[in-house]
């Protein structure tokens, strides 16, 4: 019989905060009937300077503050002090360390540890952190058909919050994600992309963010690296594409929730699916996407699923009038997830 790790279980969570996902996870932990879920937000740090895009200012303020891994590690470790767990689940390895992790150990005993990476080890390069864990997942199947210690399973999703039949096309397609240098090929596409709308006359909503920064910064910056110079040089051409202000999670479910197709744009390293196609299909939209990895997942169908080249991207607009076919994933919903990847349950 598979050990429950969830069920009465005291849970250490070390995860980024983005889109507050850790909330859902620690929510419906709750629901699976832990007994505790303490969160630890995970941070980059300058010292892994290897993971950024512009190495040099990384180096720079590595040497402005040499200790800030050590300081946040000695914080995490004082706010745990006197506190027991059994488990530590982890689904962003940024804050890990072995310092921290011995620790964990030597104060618990029997924890067991296990970690699902949601970004490819070509986007971010986290792969000497599987040493830590007892169990080792990711959604990207590169990097496991890489690692033999690393298992593959897909990324979430979030149930939606009103019924399907609730929801109307109001756009044809959307896309809402993430611009910077590290994105630079999802802002020319955006650019490409939008042309053939215009075209095609596609009702659509596109939203791209990027963190506001000074102008000075930037052209600082881009002295130091020629990604981020050619981030600066675009993001000033298509500055009208991009907006400074975030949209929160439930605006993101509300636009696409009213989209009767979802523009997915993945930095081109990547091979996984993410939690918002996910979701997506989940609530019956249909998928307009540069990842063609995704041909190979057992939940694809051509009648729901439209790879299109980044380079020259097409839309055929007979794929909006085929009939959707349903597509049960339900075994990839949040509570399901996390019943496989912590107990192993399918």
């Amino acid at each position: 019989m598979t050990e429950n790790n969830i069920q009465g279980k005291r849970i250490l969570l070390i995860g980024l905060s983005f889109h507050n996902y850790y909330k859902h996870i620690q929510s419906e932990l709750y629901n699976l009937g832990a007994n505790e879920v303490k969160f630890v937000e995970s941070k980059w740090f300058p010292e892994d300077w290897y993971l950024s895009s512009n190495k040099i200012y990384t180096i720079i303020r590595l040497i402005i503050n040499p200790f800030f891994r050590i300081k946040y590690t000695n914080k995490v470790i004082s706010e745990l002090s006197g506190n027991s767990y059994d488990v530590i689940f982890s689904f962003a390895a940024f804050t890990l360390s072995e310092k921290l992790i011995k620790h964990l150990k030597k104060q618990n005993p029997k924890l067991i540890s296990t970690i699902f990476y949601w970004d490819s080890f070509h986007t971010w390069n986290l792969s000497h952190t599987m040493k830590y864990f007892d169990n080792c997942y990711s959604f990207d199947k590169r990097d496991c058909d890489k690692y033999d210690d690393l298992k593959y399973y897909p990324d979430f999703y979030l149930p939606a919050n009103i019924e399907i039949e609730q929801s109307e096309d109001k756009y044809y397609l959307s896309h809402i994600g993430s611009t910077g240098p590290r994105y630079i090929d999802r802002l020319i596409a955006v650019k490409k992309l939008i042309r053939v709308i215009a075209e095609k006359k596609i009702t659509s909503y596109i939203f791209l963010y990027s963190p506001s920064q000074r102008k000075w910064k930037q052209m600082l910056f881009s002295l130091f690296s020629w990604r981020q110079f050619k981030y600066l040089i675009l993001s000033q051409k298509y500055k009208k594409l991009i907006s400074h202000q975030i949209i929160t999670l439930q605006e993101v479910q509300d636009v696409e929730r009213n989209s009767r197709a979802i523009l997915d744009l993945p930095v081109k390293t990547q091979h996984g699916t993410t939690i918002r196609v996910l979701t997506a299909i989940a609530n019956r939209k249909k998928i307009i996407t540069s990842n063609k990895h995704i041909i190979n997942e057992k939940f694809y169908n051509p009648n729901n699923i439209l790879i299109i080249d980044n380079k020259t991207p097409e839309i055929d607009l007979d794929f909006f009038n085929k009939p959707y076919i349903p597509v049960d994933i339900s075994y990839l919903r949040i509570d399901n997830w996390l019943k496989y990847i912590l107990n192993n349950e399918s």
